[in-house]
């Protein structure tokens, strides 16, 4: 996931710093115009559906039902990568036959079908399944670690409060982590909404064609605007994993302060022990 994130914002961080003193070749040549919404819906798709792979694992590793643990294993994450990886790959293909230039204007510009299973299929594939099997898994996952936490205080036969210190860290644990994936899911639904609606917005205004030319500039700008917002997700998982969860504020400060000793303390410095030497006397026997 994080390599899709990071390969996504080099590909448009990349294409609009060239634009700034550059003719913008999205605009002017084909290919890229072709070719920047392909690879960019691929790297999205993938990074997206990865975290909502990620959200259905941390609900089976959580559940109470073996078989449904069994999703949770190594194997079985390395093969939905890469099941993903395929499907990601071939969705967003039509991009490459529909996709067009028309004056300055890069976009599905020939055909009102074609822009409107555009519209449909990014909102489905991009907003509405993500987020709400992210919210189901986010769900589920809250009820199953409320079960466990019940299961252990019948076993314990106490307040939660006498659990031992290793079950109470594992809850609080869980906790975390949920809060987590909880917190990555409000922000995916916030930062996607508005790109869904500028599709939505294209696609029911596609025969429309007296546009005049602040309409038109109002239109480019609200939809740089909102794939503006729609990056922000690809970097805020560090600032939202920060500001929500204790446990790993804690990590982060653990992190820092062992790679500050090492980096302050010399190569060569040794620390000195001291040695204590054990001096036993002996008692001299005396001559009468």
């Amino acid at each position: 996931m994080s390599i899709a994130a990071l390969a996504f914002l080099i590909c448009v961080l990349s294409l609009s710093l060239y634009a700034l003193n550059h003719t913008d070749p999205v605009t002017t040549l084909l290919a890229f115009c072709k070719l920047r919404i392909y690879v960019l819906q691929c790297l999205s798709l993938t990074y997206r559906w990865c975290l909502t792979a990620a959200c259905f694992d941390r609900f089976a590793l959580s559940s109470n039902d073996l078989h449904m643990r069994n999703f949770a294993r190594v194997q079985i994450a390395r093969r939905t990568v890469c099941i993903i990886v395929v499907v990601c790959t071939i969705a967003p293909v039509h991009t490459l036959i529909f996709y067009n230039l028309r004056g300055r204007v890069c976009g599905i510009v020939y055909s009102s079908a074609a822009a409107l299973y555009h519209s449909v299929f990014s909102t489905l594939a991009f907003a509405v399944l993500p987020v709400a099997i992210m919210f189901a898994c986010a769900r589920l996952t809250y009820r199953n670690l409320v079960l466990q936490r019940r299961r252990q205080q019948v076993l314990v036969g106490q307040r939660s409060s006498s659990l031992s210190n290793s079950d109470e860290e594992k809850n609080k644990q869980n906790q975390q982590v949920l809060r987590m994936l909880l917190a990555q899911t409000l922000f995916y639904a916030v930062t996607i909404a508005p790109l869904m609606c500028i599709y939505i917005y294209n696609a029911i205004t596609f025969q429309v064609t007296n546009k005049s030319a602040d309409r038109m500039a109002i239109e480019q700008f609200c939809q740089f605007l909102a794939e503006l917002i729609n990056i922000l997700f690809a970097v805020s998982s560090f600032y939202l994993y920060t500001l929500v969860s204790r446990m790993f504020r804690r990590e982060i400060l653990n992190m820092f302060r062992s790679v500050l000793t090492r980096v302050c303390q010399p190569k060569n410095f040794r620390r000195v022990t001291p040695v204590i030497h054990d001096i036993q006397l002996a008692t001299v026997p005396t001559q009468n």
